[in-house]
């Protein structure tokens, strides 16, 4: 897969595309159109080019890059116009949006979009420095494009620069999951769950047809918990019912389509129980629907019918930014606020499950995560996961006073001790000290790392009044640190390191417990 994706790219760059070192312009043949990720299965979805605009669709949001607008000289629009589709390839146009046009449009607005080629490492460092106070995620989009200039060897591309732009990092005051690890998300309660719950099972007759679709997506959102650029995709043939023969009872699936898969046009689903409830909702309204517009195996569960004429229609599919705002109302008139919808239901489908001791595997399998490591963010943060762990592991009181002594050593006062023998070390940026005092004699440095290893080490012994909550703080913001690294596209099925501080984690809380077990 990767070699033919290697030649596919190599066979781009030699009929679209050449590097003049003579004119010393870039050259880029702009082709009619490039099939690009498609949201619904089936369905081809092209990315029209001309000379002076691209035009796409993605989740029924119409986009575009006016290449006029933009006052670059010939040769970096050209290699821009190369990057972009090479991009386009290989990736979601969501992705391509987030980050490479972001890093367009400050290029735009930047005096660097008219001093290509960056030619010192003081252009470099400012550059990146300015990308990021521009937008954390153009940051992305600059390593992007500095990767494939360096790959297919184009003039202007320095590999002595190239480790400065991969090493630079944005200070993403938004990361994804932050607030779970650290317990900050808005969850729903008990209350709020019957109250939804309520909403949901009044009827809604299907004559109120606007009413009775929002009703739909909304119970499909609590349910399932989907992104809405999911529920955008779903298609009539999508739904399975299974009639029993023995039960008077239905049984419903949906072929869930995935959001996030990388490497391929096509439309990967997944197949997803849901309750006779909501079965009987969705199978309602496709019904409904087909006195709407002619039925094809490939029409849209949840159309928008003002764009409907004469029973047909080009797309009356409802885009992303609909479907986001009938969540958003559904959720306000419970008493929500501004910004509780589709995103909160998911945090709220992802926590209960790991309060239920759900796998990390199990949560990233029902939410369409790339990897394991988002998940272990919420079985991080569940108040329950202490009192799941010692149902799993069978720990009785006694088992676990064994194990919180073998963790240290004594637990003293910082009063009267050696100041010399104080731990001292860095967790992540932080400056740790005073947390105890290591065992070890004056002269021998440890072999391991200070403060990260000291709460398993026998030769530790903690202060009574050390600052241990702030160290376990400190450590949790380095899982989340690296939650984030692997969401932003390293797919690890596996993180040893976050698994590592987890331990850590657990044993700083073990401390924690046996110091106000004696005071």
């Amino acid at each position: 897969m990767q070699k033919a994706l290697r030649d596919k790219s190599k066979g781009i760059r030699e009929s679209l595309f050449s590097d003049s070192s003579v004119q010393n312009i870039f050259h880029f043949q702009t082709p009619a159109r490039i099939e690009i990720k498609s949201t619904v299965s089936g369905v081809k979805n092209y990315c029209v080019l001309t000379e002076n605009e691209w035009r796409w669709v993605y989740g029924g949001i119409p986009y575009d890059i006016k290449w006029e607008n933009y006052s670059f000289d010939l040769n970096l629009k050209n290699i821009l116009k190369a990057f972009l589709y090479s991009r386009f390839l290989r990736l979601s146009p969501k992705t391509i949006g987030a980050c490479d046009l972001r890093f367009v449009k400050f290029l735009s607005l930047s005096e660097y979009g008219h001093k290509f080629p960056w030619k010192n490492e003081l252009d470099i460092l400012t550059l990146t420095t300015e990308v990021i106070q521009y937008d954390a995620h153009a940051i992305y989009g600059l390593k992007a494009f500095y990767r494939f200039g360096i790959a297919n060897q184009i003039t202007g591309f320095e590999n002595s620069f190239s480790s400065i732009i991969e090493d630079s990092k944005a200070n993403n005051k938004h990361k994804q999951y932050s607030k779970v690890l650290l317990n900050e998300i808005n969850m729903l309660s008990a209350e709020d769950e019957n109250l939804l719950l309520e909403k949901l099972s009044t009827p809604i007759n299907i004559s109120n047809y606007i009413e009775f679709r929002n009703n739909v997506i909304f119970h499909l959102a609590f349910e399932l918990a989907p992104r809405p650029i999911q529920i955008h995709s779903l298609s009539i043939e999508d739904m399975d019912e299974v009639i029993s023969a023995s039960t008077n009872e239905d049984y419903f699936s949906l072929w869930l389509p995935m959001a996030k898969k990388i490497g391929t046009n096509k439309v990967e689903k997944r197949v997803r129980k849901i309750t006779n409830q909501l079965g009987q909702k969705i199978s309602t309204l496709i019904e409904e629907n087909k006195r709407f517009f002619l039925n094809t195996p490939l029409s849209p569960i949840f159309i928008n019918p003002t764009r409907l004429s004469n029973g047909k229609s080009a797309d009356p599919r409802l885009n992303v930014r609909e479907i986001s705002s009938i969540i958003l109302e559904e959720m306000k008139q419970l008493g929500f606020g501004k910004g509780d919808g589709a995103t909160l239901l998911r945090h709220h489908l992802a926590q209960s499950l790991a309060d239920q001791g759900a796998s990390a595997e199990t949560i990233a399998e029902i939410l369409g995560h790339n990897s394991t490591v988002p998940a272990r963010a919420y079985i991080a943060a569940t108040p329950a996961i202490a009192e799941i762990k010692t149902r799993a592991l069978g720990k009785n009181e006694t088992y676990s006073n064994i194990m919180k002594m073998l963790l240290t050593g004594d637990i003293i006062s910082k009063a009267g001790s050696i100041k010399e023998r104080w731990v001292k070390g860095m967790i992540g940026s932080q400056y740790i000290g005073g947390i105890g005092v290591c065992g070890l004699s004056p002269d021998t440095s440890c072999p391991k790392n200070p403060v990260y290893a000291c709460y398993t080490c026998k030769k530790f012994q903690p202060f009574r009044e050390g600052i241990h909550n702030e160290v376990k703080e400190q450590l949790q913001k380095q899982v989340q640190y690296f939650v984030d690294i692997a969401e932003k596209g390293i797919a690890l099925d596996h993180n040893r390191t976050v698994s590592q501080l987890e331990r850590t984690i657990e044993a700083v809380d073990a401390t924690i417990d046996r110091i106000n077990s004696i005071q």
